[in-house]
Formats: structure tokens, sequence, C-alpha cells
């Protein structure tokens, strides 16, 4: 049988990132260029009396 390796009497913790990580920088990214207003419009029968879109 193995003896057990020994403990460090402090344990390591592990280091949280102090700034942001890169997915919430890219995330605030894509939220601070997201359009406000999207629309998608397409046209059929144009020229035509009844035309609808």
């Amino acid at each position: 049988m193995a003896a057990a390796p020994p403990q460090s009497p402090h344990p390591v913790t592990p280091r949280l990132p102090i700034g942001p990580t890169f997915d919430q920088e890219l995330c605030g990214l894509v939220l601070d260029t997201a359009p406000r207003l999207f629309a998608v419009v397409q046209v059929w029968g144009e020229g035509l009396p009844d035309i609808d879109g």
C-alpha cells in the first residue's frame, strides 16, 4: 500500500482573473454593438397594382 502524498499546510487557492475574461469582454462587445432595431423586408410583385410586401 502506497503512502498518501504529504498535504501542504497552506492549500493552494486558484487565482481568479482580476479583469474581465475574454468571454465577458466578447459578450460586452456584442451587447454594445448590437442593433437596437432590425427589420427584414421582402417585396414581390413590384410594379403591379396589387403589390404586397
